[in-house]
Formats: structure tokens, sequence, C-alpha cells
């Protein structure tokens, strides 16, 4: 007869993103992911193989709660130019309250070697940016903005929120959060 888990998995996912979010892959060690997981090196790499496996399913685990707290009015069949400000701002109201501070998981890790050496890694990066361009993109699918120039704003958008995200990650002031806000917004009417 299996023996039961002595642990919350939902704890000790939500554990391991806390540690990545606030350390980086490389700086994580071992111990760190033991306390933030409440699971000992042995029920670590059984339950994911290693150090990465644990960093792979925290990267999903990521993409999956941001995607539903930032993406989904913008993925929506009835998403409207509107919902990008709702988004936006949002971003920035996570920020204000000190949730926000650590940044996002996918650009944190954007910038880390492993992002560059790593295909699987660069692979939920780059799918996690184009998840984000396309939600904004069919944001901005009820515009007046010619095909080509949905696309460039899509795009620029996307440039927007992953900036936003680093500047969180940096410190930056709220008011200079809400101003880039309001300037990328401002001409989206």
């Amino acid at each position: 007869m299996a023996r039961p888990r002595e642990h919350d998995e939902q704890a000790a996912r939500a554990g391991a993103i806390q540690a990545f979010l606030r350390s980086g892959y490389a700086a994580t060690s071992l111990t760190e992911l033991e306390e933030a997981t409440g699971l000992d090196r042995r029920q670590l790499y059984n339950q994911y193989g290693d150090k990465r496996g644990v960093f792979l399913q925290a990267l999903d685990d990521f993409q999956e709660q941001a995607a539903e707290r930032f993406l989904s009015l913008m993925e929506t069949s009835n998403a409207a130019v509107s919902s990008i400000a709702v988004t936006l701002h949002g971003m920035v109201d996570l920020a204000d309250s000190g949730h926000g501070r650590l940044g996002c998981l996918v650009c944190n890790t954007s910038r880390e070697p492993i992002a560059a050496t790593d295909a699987e890694v660069q692979e939920r990066v780059q799918r996690y940016f184009a998840r984000i361009e396309a939600a904004y993109a069919n944001a901005l699918k009820g515009s007046s903005l010619p095909a080509r120039a949905r696309r460039q704003e899509a795009r620029h958008l996307l440039a927007t929120h992953v900036a936003l995200c680093v500047m969180c990650r940096a410190g930056s002031p709220v008011e200079t959060l809400r101003d880039a806000v309001e300037a990328a917004v401002r001409h989206l009417g």
C-alpha cells in the first residue's frame, strides 16, 4: 500500500515559486528550497528529479497563475482596448501593495544565464512572452488600427508589460510605474 504524502503539494509549489522569485535560479540553494517547500532533499528529488525540475515546475506554475491574474481578461472573446488599461493598472496596483515587488519569475529568469543555456527554460520564457503578446493583440482586435499596426502595438505593449515587471523588481516608485502605464494606454483611446 502506498504511503500518503505528508506535505501539502500546493503549498510546496507556491514556496518554490517564492524562493526562485527572491533569489533566482542560480542563487537559490537546495537548503532554501527545503525551507520554502517544506520538503527535504530526498522528497524534492523524488518528486522533481533535481533543482532544475523544481524550477521548471515553478516556471509553469507561475505562468499559469500570472496568466490567470493578468492575461485572462484580455484573452476572452469579448476583450477590448479597455482591458489593456485594466491589466496594466492591475500590475501597478500589485506593486503598490508590495506583493509585486519581486517582479515576474519569467522576466527575472529571462535575465539569468540559464535562459540562454537551457533550451527548456528558454522555450518556456519565449512561450510566455508570446502568450502576453497574443493577449494584447486579442484585446486590440476591435480597434481601428490596421492589422500590421495592431501587431506592432501588441509588441509594444509586450515590451511595456515586461518593463513594468523589471521596474517593479528594481524598486521603481509607483508614481513612475503609473506614469509609464498612462503613457502606454493614452493613445489607445
